[in-house]
């Protein structure tokens, strides 16, 4: 999808943003923007923000996963270079 952007739209756009689910792992997201020649060369990750919700982050934060599972909270927060909290 970010390559199909990218050769569409080349030069014609000034900023991409890529919103994604609560639960979305960043890393293979981050990855596209390096591993495929074609987006490396014509556009550059400024950042990576997470928002996070303050009424429940404690519990996220918190929460005892399996062993061998992620927990995303935390990874999101670990992946992030600005983070928002709201409410």
């Amino acid at each position: 999808m970010i390559n199909e952007l990218v050769t569409s739209k080349k030069g014609k756009f000034d900023h991409i943003v890529i919103e994604t689910t609560g639960l979305a792992n960043p890393a293979p997201i981050i990855q596209t923007f390096y591993a495929e020649d074609n987006i490396f060369n014509e556009v550059k990750l400024d950042g990576v923000v997470t928002l996070v919700d303050a009424k429940h982050a404690g519990l996220h934060l918190d929460e005892v996963k399996p062993k061998g599972v992620v927990n995303e909270a935390v990874e999101q927060i670990a992946y992030a270079d600005r983070i928002i909290v709201n409410k």
